[in-house]
């Protein structure tokens, strides 16, 4: 049987269409997001025109008052919920559209109850573990020192309702269905997986929008695309992911925004810093219970040294048992060989004896009833040879 070579333009082929599927799915995430930002200005300021004329639109003064309050603070916690659900709503339409299950394109299974105690390990434990250095350092640089405007805008969600509910719920469902069950997935069916991993972590980490996220974010993105992979459920990337963001949030809150806890840590430097060294351990051993404990919960039956040993001696015998079959079925060809030979030498036998009998032919004398003048076929495997030592009379 001939097997199928790819060839050099069909890996160029499969690589440049892996390419432009994730590309597409990020540029309609991204357009998305700019598409609900654009409708929600034009709506601000054609109220704006509607109560006070088209003169507001010469005031830059006032078009920059309407638009500042959802550049930081609640109101862009709710303005990046109705993207983030829109970009949802479009997806769904896109999956939709190519007529392939939702739930089975972006890998939306079930998984075992006993994998939720480690996935919120991991995510809480490495959510931690990266914000003990800011928890460390934050009693000594001001929040505005140590962040540029971006980063300044993304953290004065954190104190807010509708920040803590985009962060920690609805972005984590939103992105880990486009980045880890879209493009991520394309990647994994043209691409190699550790090629697949690197570039949607870094497309992930790009998506965030500046240099401080782009990192931590790409990071996380290899951990997420890992954690997917083993559990097959979007399902698990997803509670990783929102349990690593409100792990963020809870311990800015608590270190950057409480100016008590910043006063009380720059005035008692060794216990804020070994409160910080005790939390990086907890956060150590809850990230090393989590992976150790999602790796023996996920791993495939089969994997370990002893039953790879067993199933390779089952396999040594059931090769053995067939060769033994085989012999039999060579003595069996042989013995029935034997027997047709047999046959035919008694069939010769009569056909002789009745030639040079030909009256006692004509009268039927000494015919056996299983003997026929006619040439008989050959007996089958099912068949069972004639009775041996029936011989002409003489």
């Amino acid at each position: 049987m001939a097997h199928w070579t790819e060839t050099k333009a069909d890996k160029r082929e499969r690589r440049v269409t892996a390419w432009g599927m994730g590309l597409t799915y990020v540029l309609i995430f991204l357009a998305v997001q700019a598409t609900v930002s654009l409708l929600l200005i034009c709506g601000l300021i054609g109220r704006a025109v509607a109560r006070h004329g088209w003169n507001v639109l010469k005031s830059q003064a006032y078009l920059s008052s309407l638009i500042k309050p959802f550049t930081a603070g609640s109101w862009l916690g709710w303005l990046t919920i109705i993207a983030d659900v829109a970009i949802f709503f479009v997806v769904m339409f896109i999956v939709k559209c190519q007529r392939k299950g939702f739930r089975k394109t972006v890998n939306l299974q079930r998984f075992k109850p006993g994998l939720i105690l480690p996935l919120l390990g991991i995510g809480l434990g490495i959510g931690l573990l990266l914000e003990s250095l800011g928890i460390l350092v934050s009693p000594f640089v001001s929040l505005s020192a140590a962040t540029n405007g971006t980063a300044q805008k993304f953290l004065s969600l954190y104190p807010t309702v509708s920040g803590l509910l985009g962060l920690a719920v609805v972005a984590p469902i939103v992105e880990e269905t486009v980045f880890r069950g879209l493009i991520f997935n394309t990647f994994r069916k043209k691409l190699a997986l550790p090629a697949a991993l690197i570039i949607q972590a870094i497309i992930f980490g790009a998506a965030h929008g500046n240099i401080p996220q782009f990192i931590s974010a790409f990071g996380l993105g290899c951990l997420l695309g890992w954690v997917f992979s083993r559990t097959k459920s979007i399902g698990c990337s997803m509670l990783v992911h929102g349990s690593y963001n409100l792990a963020i949030a809870l311990s800015v809150l608590l270190a950057i925004f409480n100016k008590t806890a910043r006063s009380w840590g720059a005035a008692h430097a060794g216990y804020w810093i070994g409160g910080s060294f005790l939390l990086a351990v907890i956060a150590a051993a809850l990230l090393i219970f989590g992976l150790l404990r999602l790796v023996s919960l996920t791993r495939k039956p089969g994997s370990s040294r002893a039953q790879l040993a067993a199933q390779q001696r089952q396999a040594q015998q059931q090769w053995l048992q067939w060769q033994q079959w085989q012999m039999q079925q060579q003595q069996w060809q042989w013995q029935m060989q034997q027997q047709q030979w047999q046959w035919q030498m008694q069939q010769q036998q009569w056909q002789q004896w009745w030639q040079q009998h030909p009256q006692a032919q004509a009268q039927g004398q000494g015919q056996p009833q299983w003997w026929s003048p006619s040439p008989s076929p050959s007996p089958g495997p099912g068949s069972r040879p004639s009775p041996a030592g029936t011989l002409p009379p003489a």
